[in-house]
């Protein structure tokens, strides 16, 4: 949900305690700095405590410390803090879903890890514009506040009520139903796939990490600085919250679109149409003066973008590397974008305010994209698919070729 309001927050926190706008958004791109640490762990403690022990604790958090950031004062350690920990915990409950989808849809995966995205689309479209005027209605930390209780009254429950994982998953092989517990769960090791150490190391991680720092930071930086950059272009706040609500609609037509093509495609090169849409949207932003038509096309295509970007991470990953490690290269993963995307959006805004235009910055994301797309097309091929579905009870270790290693 931060993601979605973030633009939103910057000018009203800034206001209030004297801070400069970029200042603001450093704070709240902090999260994506230091989150992405502590993101391998929680893959890890999903692998071994189980995925609905984590994810109920984690949304519990989540909410608090979200309500929590409303309590703070003019202290930026503090909200920097609170920041980072709502997001923390918000982000190892996405691992979970990303490793519940796995192990449920063996064969089907791309629209599996779409649907999901569709229902955070939605959550997105709605909360842009709700929060808009709900900081300008009763201000930001009110805001704060009634996203903390969203979380509870809204996602607890079903991670509660709904999330599950296979049988064979939940307790290691001859152990009973109903012994054991946390202790008796040891790390899966019968799942087929390439070891970390080994996939990390191929082009295929590399390559796909770098597309997606490039392309998603370009994306992110124009959501983040929304306001202020379209301002700049001579559209107003409402037209700006009304095009990102737009844009975050759109993200549904990119999920339904990569789940239903990742399934049936058997290249990567997947990747090249929807990089090149970033390259157009943000060309078309910085050609483009205050024509709100093509400002509608130019965040639809950010849109399809955003979407189709969470449903390909995942699936990529799924495909190349298979499910032996695959909560660890996730949050790796995760937490390489959500670096590139803390750090882009900053440069962005802190540019801007240098030169008084963001003319220089724009052109800049347009060069970023330019070369993900050149990097789109180096992707190597996926390696042979498994005819036989894992056997999750074996102990042994069936690994994969790498990738291009």
């Amino acid at each position: 949900m931060l993601a979605a309001t973030t633009t939103f927050f910057i000018g009203p926190v800034s206001k209030e305690f004297g801070w400069a706008e970029s200042a603001t958004l450093t704070l709240f791109s902090l999260p994506m700095l230091i989150v992405p640490f502590v993101l391998p762990f929680g893959g890890r403690w999903i692998d071994r405590w189980g995925v609905k022990r984590v994810s109920v604790l984690s949304v519990v958090l989540y909410a608090l410390t979200t309500a929590a950031t409303a309590l703070v004062g003019a202290n930026q350690l503090a909200l920097g803090a609170l920041l980072v920990l709502s997001m923390g915990f918000g982000y190892i409950g996405a691992v979970v879903v990303f490793k519940v989808i796995l192990l449920w849809f063996p064969h089907h995966r791309g629209v599996a890890f779409a649907s999901v995205g569709v229902v955070s689309s939605f959550a997105s479209a709605v909360f842009s514009p709700m929060s808009e005027q709900l900081i300008g209605s009763a201000g930001w930390r009110a805001t704060f506040v009634l996203l903390g209780a969203a979380i509870l009254v809204v996602v607890l429950p079903a991670q509660v009520f709904l999330l599950s994982e296979p049988e064979s998953l939940q307790r290691p092989s001859g152990v009973p139903a109903g012994e054991g517990g946390p202790a008796a769960m040891p790390v899966l090791t019968g799942l087929p796939g390439v070891p970390l150490r080994k996939a990390i190391r191929s082009r295929a991680w590399v390559l796909s990490l770098l597309i997606f720092a490039l392309a998603g930071g370009a994306v992110v930086s124009v959501s983040q600085n929304a306001v202020s950059m379209l301002d700049d272009h001579g559209y107003s706040s409402g037209t700006v919250s009304l095009a990102l609500s737009a844009q975050f609609s759109a993200s549904i037509v990119g999920l339904l679109l990569a789940g239903v093509i990742l399934d049936r495609a058997r290249s990567p090169w997947v990747l090249v149409p929807l990089v090149a849409c970033v390259l157009v949207a943000l060309v078309i932003l910085a050609g483009v003066y205050d024509t709100v038509p093509v400002l509608f096309i130019a965040m639809f295509l950010l849109g399809v973008v955003r979407g189709a970007e969470s449903t390909i991470g995942p699936y990529l990953i799924a495909r190349y590397f298979g499910l032996r490690d695959f909560a660890q290269l996730q949050a790796l993963s995760l937490g390489f974008s959500m670096l590139a995307m803390a750090f882009i959006p900053v440069v962005v805004q802190s540019a801007a305010e240098r030169t008084s235009s963001y003319d220089g910055p724009l052109l800049g994301l347009i060069i970023a994209s330019a070369v993900a797309l050149a990097m789109a097309f180096f992707l190597p091929r996926y390696p042979a698919l498994d005819t036989e579905p894992p056997d999750l009870s074996a102990q042994r270790v069936h690994a994969e070729r790498v990738p291009d290693a």
